[in-house]
């Protein structure tokens, strides 16, 4: 009876065996997850590279030098979004866009071509913005959305079952970039700032009558804008950029944020086509050595006026950088309730009981907001 597989032991190696079979088929998922992940980090982070590559060009200091004889002197500050509007619509009437070619971004050249021809591709022309804002001590971000491979999701698997085309990475793309195509959507984000003189002793100032030191405290917000649709687009998030599930924003010296939730309506739709965010990886230990090269770039880089290290060191300095992720993540627990059971998993603020796993819990005294 044990050999034929009839009795009690035949039973028990029959369990054994699918209890096998089942094991192997979990590893077999879990690897093709972890494979699935490592590619969707390796595509992400050559996007990242694209980007920084493109930001760098606008910094050089040959760039600098013709975009500050380029600016119009009453922009040289914009203190306020009416200014910033105004800059817009000038720079909309000075500068045309004509059909997208190849680009070389591994240099400011392009953009010093751009900048004297005042014509080129749209991706160029929000480059040369960027230029044009930074020569002149206003911080300026280059906004750029990436589209790495996605992860390993439902949607992605029932269009590979079912022999639809699945939709490529945008750094896949990059090598056939070429007439009408651009590898990324973007646009950018200007700081208006203001500034008031305070009187210090601090050292390194200089005096004023009665002893003291004068230096100026910063303040102020991002502003996203389109430069190249016109000044309704200033201010508005949702009328520029698109629903990716990165889009970055890239400051002066490479110094990068994540911006993704200002710009999208629905944080849980674009959470399940991000990385697994439980081990830091992009945040601790890819954007924050970014930021911190970028803050010994604007210390040390000695084509930089005081005006630019000082605005610019604003700019992307700790309680700034915090303020804004903070802002971005309420942002992003303010989300409607899902229309689906599914959006509660990466929903921020809002749990169905049957997601949560047996060592999670909610805080005492929390209180059903809905029913679902």
């Amino acid at each position: 009876e044990d050999d034929r597989g009839d009795g009690p032991a035949g039973s028990g190696r029959a369990e054994r065996q699918a209890e096998m079979k089942r094991g192997a088929k979990r590893k077999k998922r879990s690897r093709k997850r972890l494979r699935r992940e490592l590619q969707h980090r390796m595509d992400l982070t050559c996007e990242l590279a694209q980007a920084l590559v493109l930001n760098e060009g606008c910094d050089a200091a040959d760039v600098y030098a013709l975009a500050r004889d380029i600016m119009p002197v009453p922009f040289h500050k914009v203190e306020n979004v009416m200014r910033l509007k105004l800059l817009v619509s000038w720079f909309q009437q000075t500068f045309k866009a004509t059909a997208a070619q190849p680009i070389d971004p591994a240099h400011g050249q392009h953009v010093i071509k751009v900048l004297r021809s005042k014509a080129g591709t749209r991706l160029s022309l929000v480059r040369a913005f960027v230029a044009l804002t930074r020569s002149v001590a206003v911080p300026s971000r280059l906004v750029m959305a990436l589209c790495p491979r996605p992860r390993l999701s439902m949607a992605t698997s029932k269009r590979q079952r079912t022999g639809r085309p699945t939709k490529r990475s945008a750094s896949a793309a990059l090598g056939a970039t070429g007439e009408g195509q651009e590898p990324f959507a973007a646009w950018v984000e200007v700081m208006v700032l203001q500034g008031k003189e305070m009187a210090s002793t601090a050292s390194g100032a200089q005096p004023t009558e009665g002893g003291e030191t004068a230096e100026k405290q910063w303040a102020g917000h991002w502003v996203p804008l389109d430069p190249l649709g016109g000044s309704a687009t200033v201010g508005n998030p949702l009328g520029v950029g698109t629903a990716s599930p990165y889009v970055v924003a890239v400051g002066p010296g490479g110094h990068v944020c994540d911006v993704t939730a200002r710009y999208v309506t629905r944080w849980s739709e674009v959470a399940k086509a991000r990385h697994n965010g439980t081990d830091g990886w992009w945040d601790v230990f890819t954007l924050d050595p970014l930021r911190n090269g970028a803050a010994q770039w604007v210390a040390h880089e000695p084509h930089l006026s005081n005006l630019q290290r000082e605005t610019f060191g604003y700019s992307m300095s700790a309680d700034v950088t915090q303020a804004e992720d903070g802002d971005l993540d309420e942002r992003a627990r303010a989300e409607a309730m899902p229309t689906n059971a599914e959006g509660f998993r990466r929903h921020r603020s809002l749990v169905l009981g049957r997601h949560m796993a047996r060592h999670e819990g909610v805080k005492p005294g929390t209180e059903a907001v809905g029913t679902f």
